[in-house]
């Protein structure tokens, strides 16, 4: 459990007496003010409580936790003072969201105490939002092995995307993670809504007409119009509504909406659905990264840089041909599974999951496919 404490204070034999009564209790760190404290923040995040003094110079202790909740809102803030007026009072919670507000002198139990309910409230609220994040997740998922069975390419870039988004955002060590996948694997859903012919020109890489160019050019209002339904999941709808933004529109968006979390998600989208149709053109990895480096203005400079990392690892991977009744989980299909009448059942590139592997069971069972099946897979899996 999470029981990082920090306490600021400009008074200095305050700081010592805490540091004597709490070090062993709590996780403590402690800060002389608010600039400080927030570089402290940055440093050692996430912790689970903060305790600020409410008279400070140069930042007072409303200021100070109205800044730390932009940085970390899930950590509990607890007001101490013996200044405070009813207004000073009423300010600080509604721009602090406060937790707790305590009167100086505090007896130290009563300190105590509250510092343990913050540290309960904390865990409270990460398991809920863990809770929440697993079921959406789980859902998600199930939802898009569904919709992949019907959309087979565009569910198999989804699940490109996803893989891409993730390097990425695990590489620059992103917050929020688990939404910017989700935006990922969402982000084609607005494909259902074209026609199949338009579908296999868009796999084929055939030149459009006017009215299909505008048809595609509609597929992330839709599928904005999809997501923003299901609850909590406003923030990806908006990401994948904005994902064709240059970065300077993005950051112009940031401004303008204070939605730097949404502006990050639409640029990872952007460069990673950029990045994955040069691959699916047949470009290689440094290739597809040299054509995006030479648009580098439309793209977020740090994901630009993050793209070396697509790959890495990949090593191991072996390139084999199999039959149907070999194929296995998690295995990567390095083309097309296509059944004898030519309908294409599962894209290259796909992951096989459970659902992958019994479409392909089925289908084999009542009706030929074109073998061998061409996948890759890890050495051990041979």
């Amino acid at each position: 459990m999470n029981r990082k404490v920090l306490f600021v204070d400009d008074d200095e034999l305050m700081l010592d007496s805490y540091k004597r009564r709490f070090a062993k209790k709590f996780d403590l760190s402690l800060a002389n003010d608010g600039k400080q404290g927030l570089e402290v923040l940055q440093k050692k995040y996430p912790f689970a409580v903060i305790i600020s003094d409410f008279r400070m110079p140069k930042m007072d202790g409303v200021a100070f936790l109205a800044q730390a909740q932009k940085m970390t809102q899930d950590t509990t803030r607890i007001m101490l003072t013996g200044q405070a007026g009813f207004q000073d009072t009423v300010n600080a919670v509604n721009e602090g969201n406060i937790f707790r507000f305590l009167t100086k002198p505090c007896q130290p139990e009563l300190l105590e105490n509250a510092v343990e309910a913050g540290i309960e409230q904390f865990r409270l609220i990460n398991a809920e939002r863990e809770l929440l994040e697993n079921t959406l997740t789980g859902c998600i998922k199930m939802f898009s092995e569904v919709l992949s069975l019907s959309q087979p390419d565009a569910f198999s870039r989804a699940s490109r995307l996803r893989h891409y988004i993730n390097l990425m955002a695990s590489h620059l060590e992103l917050e929020n993670k688990w939404q910017y996948k989700l935006a990922a694997v969402l982000s084609q859903i607005g494909f259902i809504s074209l026609p199949t012919d338009l579908l296999k020109k868009l796999n084929e890489h055939v030149d459009l007409t006017a009215t299909e160019e505008k048809m595609v050019a509609g597929i992330p209002e839709i599928a904005y119009s999809l997501i923003k339904k299901i609850p909590r999941l406003e923030a990806i709808a908006e990401m994948v509504r904005i994902q064709k933004l240059t970065f300077n529109e993005s950051q112009e968006y940031t401004r303008k909406k204070d939605g730097h979390t949404i502006a990050l998600g639409a640029q990872l989208l952007k460069i990673a659905i950029d990045y994955d149709a040069e691959i699916m053109k047949g470009a290689a990895r440094q290739e597809a990264r040299t054509i995006l480096n030479s648009k580098k203005a439309d793209y977020n400079p740090e994901f630009l840089d993050a793209l070396q990392y697509i790959g890495v690892g990949n090593e191991s991977l072996v390139t084999k041909s199999i039959t149907a009744d070999e194929l296995q989980i998690d295995m990567v299909l390095d083309e097309n599974i296509i059944a004898n009448n030519g309908h294409i059942l599962v894209s290259r590139g796909q992951v096989v999951t459970e659902a992958v592997l019994r479409r392909v069971e089925n289908f084999s069972s009542g009706m030929a496919l074109a073998e061998p099946l061409r996948v890759k897979c890890h050495s051990k899996s041979l």
